[in-house]
């Protein structure tokens, strides 16, 4: 989430046209020749990379994106609407004029940001060290968000780990009193081995 400054984004009459979408949408944009950025107003959506489908956040509203896409030119992520996630479509021309600097710098810093927390979880790390980073993120989802999270799909859709090696550390884990699962869902999670 972005800092206070950004509902001033929503609140300017920007033109464009609102939506709700299932499908995938890149955040390089482009409609009838122009570059798009996308308002994320309401819901949450998954960032994915473009070639191999692995998430690289969930993103709540409010949120921006295509602005670094629309200056580069360049796009390597889609967006992934969930549930009943409402979506603007603006011209990144019309954005970049009534936009301040400073909005605009703090959007592409906070996708640094979300670009080096993903790197933390997978650069030089082990498999364990991937389920385990899985972990703590499920560990602090709300209860509800918890309850419907399946460890082997959290872990698999954001990183190239297979499901026995998942399913052997977590057995492993269990054994060991670090976790408590059933049904493939965290119940619970103490303090878990830095490295196994």
């Amino acid at each position: 989430m972005l800092s206070k400054k950004l509902p001033i984004v929503f609140q300017k009459d920007l033109g464009g046209e609102q939506y709700f979408n299932t499908d995938k949408i890149p955040t390089h944009y482009v409609q009838g020749g122009k570059n798009k950025v996308i308002l994320l107003l309401s819901g949450s959506v998954f960032l994915k990379r473009i070639t191999d489908d692995m998430i690289v956040s969930k993103i709540k509203a409010p949120f921006v994106f295509g602005v670094h896409e629309s200056i580069s030119n360049k796009g390597r992520l889609y967006i992934k609407p969930l549930s009943s996630s409402l979506l603007k479509l603006v011209d990144f021309d019309v954005f970049y004029k009534n936009v301040s600097p400073e909005i605009i710098t703090e959007i592409c810093a906070k996708l640094i940001e979300i670009y080096q927390i993903r790197d933390e979880g997978v650069i030089s790390t082990s498999v364990y060290d991937c389920i385990k980073k899985c972990l703590e993120d499920i560990s602090l989802l709300d209860d509800a968000e918890k309850k419907n999270t399946s460890i082997f799909g959290y872990v698999t859709e954001r990183n190239k780990v297979s499901r026995s090696s998942v399913y052997n550390i977590l057995r492993e884990l269990e054994k060991g009193g670090y976790i408590k699962t059933k049904r493939g869902k965290l119940l619970e999670m103490n303090k878990v081995p830095k490295s196994f």
